[in-house]
């Protein structure tokens, strides 16, 4: 029997029907205008390589080197670090690193400096006459020492090589009291007597040699040196000086004949955080230069989901009015997930059941279950990903480690079947959660984890392949590089840390871009709490904080990955190798150990000259004279284009 409608319901339908369509378009009108992005949208579900299917894959050929970098360093410390930098980085970048160590006469180490300024002086001894007959095939000849004087150096020879062609990086800074007038002619100084040491402590980038970089500055958090003050000639280019009025020149660039010089006045490439200062250096060495790279931001939160802290907390409570519980359900998550849907982003969470510290047993506290889930749920409907933190806070560590003073005060495990207990019992937690939940990645309490701990979770826990420790930190602490191994392991260590990121995070984050192409950020619930991590507690310049972070990695195009995601990008990134010819219009790169998508980085040091990817992949610009080369073919043609 069919139901009569009276003419005016049918009439109400008819214009109801399109009114709400109307409304639907314009909120998603709205949304799009906003900048709204599904979290998740147009990523990979699952990039990470299983071990049998990553053994398959793997690359074994060896890399067909482009260029030969020799690094002349001596025995003292701080050159052997910036020497250690250097061959680290120019592996990374597919270059081959020689290395050359000079024994500095010892009847002219005390007595250099103070007769160098004395014409009656004789010269010290110079061994070798040329020091570019150490390797015929270098074009790159990297100093590590800061102490040019000292150098047994053919100063005349070496102008020489570099004004046919050769290309001279002075990386390990200058403290010398003295130049002679060849040195201050190749490094484009004007003539001083004598060189006053000031102190170095902080600075300006007045171009755009790292990408992203250009009129950011940095404190004494970054750089903290003494160097030689130096007077530079007009036709030097300037790209760092300190942020002061003196603007005195710490890094410089010259063209010298048919070669180019670049001087690092202070010290500026004797660290890992400072990596991208000698990747872009070494770019400039060539017209054009082209490496392999990760491409991934990933977003981490710690501690999350996990017990809310009972009580009050006087910021939260001023600001909210709320207990910690209810600031984190209803300000905390709230905001945080809003700019996970405005910027497209999908959070890797790091699951903890407890914070007992109890080691010994049973594991069995499940207090906060429901509203673990509740977070869990909205996680992955998000795109997320969930990881291990641990049972409780406790670092998986046996008796008798050695804690540095910061990572103090935890309870050390009575034996190996104590941590997988506990693990099982996470395991059986986060399955009570969601079935969904798959975990696949571990991020140690306070980034500790021993070799013994690794082992044991590779053993025991056979889905859990992605291990994320530490870029930098103390020796207590899993320090990792961005590495994937035979066994199906894929380290991606945090870069930097919480929601208002200090300077010296800021510069290891526009380093690790410009090198890797990659940001791996952690923040914890709990920040507004923390005294160290917080600002002065206020929560919305913290949320403004870490917006700005975000909006800055999205402005140069980094992807935005879960860690497992990302850990797949390390594996191809591990196992892209490139070789190249260039010629009038352009050059080819052949690739070896594609997989699928490649990711490379194309420095390009004439700003003027656009490079066009007629075949194989497509160039996005990140900054002047530098772009993301996305492949997806083994042979890729960029040409000059107008």
């Amino acid at each position: 029997m069919k139901t009569k409608h009276h003419p005016s319901a049918r009439l109400f339908g008819d214009i109801l029907f399109p009114t709400v369509l109307l409304l639907l378009l314009c909120f998603l009108l709205i949304l799009q205008q906003q900048g709204y992005q599904s979290p998740g949208a147009d990523l990979p579900e699952n990039l990470l390589i299983d071990e049998d299917h990553w053994n398959e894959l793997k690359n074994v050929h060896a890399a067909d080197r482009s260029e030969t970098i020799l690094l002349v360093t001596t025995d003292d410390e701080e050159a052997q670090m910036v020497c250690d930098q250097f061959a680290f980085v120019s592996e990374v970048m597919q270059m081959t690193p020689v290395v050359r160590a000079l024994q500095i006469p010892e009847d002219t180490q005390e007595d250099t400096a103070e007769d160098a300024g004395n014409p009656d002086t004789p010269e010290p001894p110079v061994l070798p006459a040329d020091i570019t007959q150490f390797d015929t095939n270098a074009r790159i000849l990297v100093i590590c020492e800061s102490d040019l004087l000292s150098l047994p150096i053919d100063v005349d020879a070496l102008s020489a090589w570099v004004a046919s062609g050769g290309r001279l990086l002075v990386a390990g800074g200058l403290d010398s009291p003295y130049l002679t007038p060849v040195w201050e002619d190749l490094l484009g100084l004007n003539h001083q007597d004598e060189y006053a040491q000031i102190p170095i402590m902080s600075m300006r980038m007045q171009s755009a040699l790292l990408a992203g970089g250009q009129g950011m500055e940095f404190s004494d958090e970054v750089i903290h040196c003494q160097m030689s003050q130096v007077l530079v000639r007009p036709e030097v280019q300037v790209h760092i000086t300190t942020a002061d009025d003196i603007a005195a020149p710490l890094l410089w660039e010259l063209p010298y004949g048919n070669g180019t010089v670049i001087v690092s006045g202070a010290d500026l490439m004797d660290s890992k955080a400072n990596r991208g200062i000698i990747c872009a250096c070494l770019g400039r060495m060539n017209s054009v230069t082209v490496w392999p790279v990760i491409n991934a931001a990933v977003y981490c939160i710690d501690d999350f989901p996990s017990a809310a802290p009972a009580g009050f907390d006087r910021n939260v409570h001023v600001q909210f009015g709320y207990t910690v519980s209810d600031f984190y359900f209803n300000v905390w998550w709230p905001s945080i997930r809003e700019i996970g849907h405005r910027y497209g982003i999908p959070y890797s969470c790091f699951l903890i059941q407890c914070y007992d510290a109890d080691t010994s047993g049973p594991f069995d506290n499940d207090h906060h279950l429901e509203s673990a889930a509740y977070f869990a749920k909205l996680i992955l409907e998000d795109g997320g990903e969930i990881g291990i933190h641990g049972y409780n806070h406790q670092p998986l560590v046996l008796s008798g480690y050695v804690f540095d003073e910061k990572n103090g005060g935890y309870t050390p495990w009575p034996s190996n079947s104590h941590m997988v207990e506990s693990l099982r019992s996470l395991h059986a937690y986060a399955a009570r959660l969601s079935p969904e939940i798959s975990l696949q990645a571990y991020v140690a309490p306070s980034n500790v984890l021993d070799a013994n701990g690794l082992e044991l979770l590779v053993e025991h826990f056979e889905n859990l392949r992605v291990f994320a420790g530490v870029y930098i930190g103390t020796p207590d602490q899993m320090i990792q590089e961005y590495e994937a191994w035979d066994n199906g392991v894929v380290l991606v260590p945090r870069l930097t840390a919480d929601m208002q990121m200090e300077d010296s995070e800021w510069w290891t984050q526009l380093n690790a871009m410009n090198f890797h192409f990659v940001e791996s950020n952690y923040i914890h619930p709990d920040d507004i709490l923390d005294e160290e991590r917080n600002d002065g507690g206020d929560f919305s310049s913290m949320l403004e904080g870490y917006e700005h972070m975000v909006a800055w990695n999205q402005a140069h195009h980094l992807r935005p990955l879960t860690i497992s995601q990302a850990a797949g990008a390390v594996q191809r990134y591990c196992n892209l190798q490139v070789s190249r010819s260039e010629d009038a219009d352009g050059l080819t790169l052949r690739l070896n150990g594609r997989i699928d998508t490649g990711y490379l980085l194309l420095r390009v040091r004439d700003a003027d000259r656009l490079p066009v990817c007629r075949s194989g992949g497509q160039l996005t610009k990140i900054d002047e004279g530098l772009w993301l080369l996305e492949a997806d073919a083994d042979l890729v043609r960029i040409e000059w284009g107008e």
